[in-house]
C-alpha cells in the first residue's frame, strides 16, 4: 500500500506543514556591528535569501521598521555585557516581501582575549503559531 491517503483533508495538510517547519531553526552568527558572518541553509528556506548574498549585510535590514528599535536595544545591551542571553520575537521580511515572525534566542561571542565579538544563536520561524493565536511575543525584560 502507498503512504499516501486517499482521505487526506484540510487537518492532514496542517500536519503535513507543521512537520515542514519543525526544522525551521536557522543558526546564526554575527559581527560586532550586527553584520551576519554565518547563515546555515535554513536561512534560504524560511525567508528566500541566498545565503551568499546576505552574509556582510546588517540583521535589521530584513527587520519590519517597527521592531527595529527594540532589537537594537536588546542587541545593545547583549554586546555591552549587560545581558547574557536575548529573547524576542520580531518580523522580518521575507524576500517576496511577506511578513515572517521570527523567535531569536542570541548570546554574546567572545574572542581569545575575552572580548565581545558578537552574537550567535538561532531564529525559529513562529508565523504560523503567532498568525493562529493572534498574539505578539513580548520580550518579557530579556
Amino acid at each position: 500500500m502507498s503512504g499516501v491517503d486517499a482521505a487526506a483533508g484540510p487537518a492532514d495538510d496542517e500536519v503535513r506543514r507543521h512537520e515542514q517547519l519543525r526544522g525551521a531553526e536557522i543558526a546564526f552568527r554575527t559581527d560586532l556591528g550586527g553584520c551576519w558572518t554565518y547563515l546555515d541553509d535554513t536561512w534560504t528556506r524560511v525567508l528566500g535569501y541566498p545565503v551568499d548574498e546576505s552574509i556582510g549585510t546588517l540583521y535589521e535590514s530584513m527587520m519590519h521598521p517597527a521592531d527595529r528599535p527594540a532589537s537594537l536595544a536588546r542587541l545593545a545591551a547583549l554586546l555591552s555585557g549587560e545581558k547574557e542571553e536575548c529573547r524576542a520575537v520580531f518580523r522580518m521580511f521575507h524576500r517576496d516581501r511577506s511578513v515572517r515572525w521570527l523567535e531569536i534566542v542570541a548570546h554574546p561571542l567572545h574572542d581569545d582575549a575575552h572580548q565581545v565579538s558578537g552574537m550567535a544563536g538561532t531564529l525559529t520561524d513562529v508565523t504560523d503559531v503567532t498568525d493562529v493565536t493572534g498574539e505578539v511575543a513580548a520580550d518579557g525584560g530579556s
